[in-house]
């Protein structure tokens, strides 16, 4: 029964915060769409094999020099996508941004099973095995760039994802020397963090949870590959942006932090954490207190006045913000902001 209970209060209403909304979306694409018809464009795709085979996919933006002038690379920034997306829905102004006003290249993966990275849509042969393709992709950075500094980032569920990988990098004490900070946009905390917007009358539920599958998986260590998160994406947003509808047990586990006060306080890089204001599934001010359980120093914070959930991801303020903090961080030593 503990065990039961214990997977009903990590699972329950896992990312099922809502929107007010009159559509039958669970938020507003309005913003998203009002900069992608700027035309942003997409840089061509690198792949990488994953230590399973699995191919990953990626989308890199690049500083260009000005007038044959050399570019001096701030970092690099390695940035997931949220629940149920990939790295060319939505997410190219961050990289354009960063890359030409920043001078900070950006790695946007999609995860396994999402965009064109190989492996069966919206699952994973284990929740370790997502952590240990941001290995892989952090090794390839490291291997192909020349910087000193790799901050590691995600929105939403990407956010949640680094949280995750954190935790699992400290367990398993993996280093990682090049590391230098962590971005998170509007991250989802899971369902102990109680960050979550209620739900009010015609709202629209983000996500819906069939427990069972958490709950059988938890004890008996199966049914990790049922489709156990359908996202409520309208068809209309599936087919437009080529999300997913779902995830399964494997997968979900992998981008949800299950104690997130205790995870945050294993996060002993500088942290930039951002949300909107009118972020429709989260609570800006509770998310934002997050901060206070972050034992580094050089951490930031900011509520984005108007931003909505995926209108953050193309406001000038966010990328702004993001880009000052991080060419900060660059132009100090990192010891001054890693705790011993």
């Amino acid at each position: 029964l503990d065990v039961i209970m214990f997977y009903f209060s990590s699972h329950h209403n896992s990312n099922m915060a809502v929107a007010a909304s009159n559509s039958n979306s669970p938020f507003s694409f309005e913003g998203l769409d009002s900069k992608t018809a700027e035309h942003v464009a997409l840089p061509p795709q690198t792949k990488l094999l994953a230590t399973d085979g699995i191919e990953i996919s990626m989308r890199v933006y690049r500083p260009r020099p000005l007038e044959s002038k050399s570019v001096e690379v701030k970092g690099v920034l390695i940035f997931y996508h949220g629940g149920g997306a990939h790295a060319a829905a939505g997410y190219g102004a961050i990289g354009q941004t960063l890359a030409s006003a920043n001078d900070i290249i950006v790695y946007m993966p999609d995860l396994r099973g999402h965009g064109t990275s190989g492996g069966p849509r919206g699952d994973a042969p284990s929740s370790e095995q997502v952590f240990q393709d941001i290995d892989s992709v952090i090794k390839h950075v490291t291997t192909h760039e020349k910087v000193d500094d790799i901050f590691l980032g995600g929105h939403s569920s990407g956010a949640g994802l680094v949280i995750n990988y954190v935790t699992y990098a400290r367990n398993e004490k993996i280093p990682n020397p090049s590391l230098a900070g962590y971005v998170l946009v509007a991250p989802q905390l899971g369902y102990k963090s109680q960050t979550s917007r209620p739900i009010t009358k015609g709202s629209t539920e983000f996500a819906h949870v069939r427990l069972l599958p958490f709950i059988l998986n938890g004890i008996f260590g199966i049914c990790g590959h049922s489709k156990a998160v359908k996202f409520n994406y309208p068809p209309s947003v599936i087919e437009k942006y080529g999300v997913l509808g779902f995830n399964t047990v494997n997968m979900a586990n992998a981008i949800t932090p299950e104690e997130p006060k205790e995870q945050m306080g294993r996060m002993d890089l500088p942290t930039g954490l951002w949300i909107g204001s009118k972020d429709e599934l989260f609570l800006p001010a509770k998310v934002l207190n997050y901060l206070n359980f972050l034992p580094s120093k050089g951490n930031c914070g900011n509520i984005i006045e108007g931003a909505t959930h995926l209108g953050i991801l193309v406001d000038d303020q966010l990328l702004s913000s993001v880009g000052h903090w991080m060419n900060g961080l660059y132009n100090k030593s990192a010891s001054m902001y890693i705790n011993d």
